[in-house]
């Protein structure tokens, strides 16, 4: 018997029913108990990340985020296309969010995804780390979030200059 005394939209029910094991969920509100509910009628069984990529790939991200951010008390987060770290200081009674340019992405593209976090989560404060100057597109792009800093990473000033 699996019990999830906070089924949001039911993911732990599905993966349950998946495993044909018996299963009851229970959320405070009706949406989410909604949307659970739908769900099950249509069950979609995703493919996990983790899976497909294995445990090391996770482990491995959280150390190069370390290599970025250190001696600052964060949370990492995993399976976001926006944001890597949580800050466990809040600035303005809302999250600070960090993320870190990948090598595969502009600085445009980076902050884009940023951008979106922020407006989500209601940041007040966030940082993008620029690891490289490389695949900047043509076209000019403003930077018109002032909640978002950019930060030239210190390990990586030469390649950027």
């Amino acid at each position: 018997m699996v019990l999830d005394p906070f089924c949001g939209s039911g993911t732990t029910l599905l993966a349950a029913k998946f495993n044909n094991r018996y299963f009851m969920g229970i959320d405070i509100s009706r949406d989410a108990v909604q949307i659970s509910k739908d769900r099950l009628k249509n069950p979609i069984k995703s493919q996990s990340v983790v899976l497909d990529k294995g445990r090391e790939f996770f482990l491995n991200q959280q150390i190069n985020l370390r290599k970025y951010i250190f001696d600052i008390d964060f949370v990492p987060v995993q399976r976001h296309n926006g944001i890597d770290a949580i800050l466990k200081e809040f600035y303005k009674n809302a999250p600070i969010l960090i993320r870190i340019q990948r090598d595969n992405e502009s600085l445009n593209e980076a902050y884009k995804k940023l951008q979106q976090a922020v407006e989500n989560k209601k940041s007040q404060k966030s940082f993008l780390i620029q690891t490289h100057n490389r695949l900047n597109s043509f076209v000019k792009f403003h930077f018109n979030n002032s909640n978002i800093h950019i930060v030239k990473n210190i390990f990586t000033k030469k390649r950027i200059q």
